[in-house]
């Protein structure tokens, strides 16, 4: 009966180590659609994207979403533009490079680049990382930039940072929201998977006994 005990333990206290490890990898972002919208016969998507922290840059084909249970794809198109995530209140930064544009307050840019409807739309959304080799420079986000660098209409183009439940709808589309998540820390992984195998050490010592 001890031995059945002690293999139990040892095998539960395994899988949650592995757990553990395997989230280290981080979660894949994933879109979801709900119920389209039918407006005069015209159907328009209603998607989420729950959006995870990587330690580079992805793209996320947005074309299944905007053509889900039979949309049509030029109803959907999503506007093209980008959204800056940055650690602080947009209205209250100031417009130039100390504040809104002072990139090393910036957590995250999603962009949707400008490839259908004679570049005004796309199809496709790219979210870039702070720390990802190819992060986007302030003067590239600026170039797309449709309120133009010291307008104050920039704060359009910035959302605040209040991580893991920011939002961001982007811009020109009819459904489409994004949850920008975080995933767990591998350092509180660690510290569980540490503590369980200090347990089973205890285990082991009382099981003896």
């Amino acid at each position: 009966m001890i031995a059945i005990v002690k293999v139990s333990v040892l095998s539960a206290v395994l899988l949650a180590l592995t757990v553990a490890q395997t989230s280290f990898a981080g979660t894949i972002s994933t879109c979801t659609n709900l119920p389209n919208s039918n407006v005069n016969g015209t159907l328009y998507t209603n998607y989420i994207c729950d959006l995870y922290s990587a330690a580079s840059s992805y793209t996320i084909d947005l074309t299944p979403n905007m053509t889900y249970d039979s949309a049509g794809f030029y109803d959907n198109i999503v506007g093209a533009g980008d959204i800056v995530v940055i650690n602080g209140d947009p209205n209250t930064l100031s417009d130039d490079s100390s504040g809104l544009w002072n990139q090393s307050l910036w957590a995250a840019v999603l962009a949707w680049p400008g490839d259908q409807d004679a570049g005004s739309a796309s199809d496709a959304l790219t979210v870039y990382w702070a720390g990802a080799s190819d992060f986007p420079s302030a003067a590239t986000v600026e170039g797309v930039d449709q309120g133009l660098y010291g307008s104050a209409y920039d704060t359009y183009f910035f959302v605040e940072n209040n991580f893991p439940n920011v939002t961001v709808y982007e811009p020109g589309t009819y459904g489409g929201t994004y949850n920008i998540e975080t995933t767990p820390e591998p350092t509180s992984l660690l510290l569980l998977g540490t503590g369980l195998a200090g347990l089973v050490g205890v285990l082991r010592r009382k099981l003896r006994g």
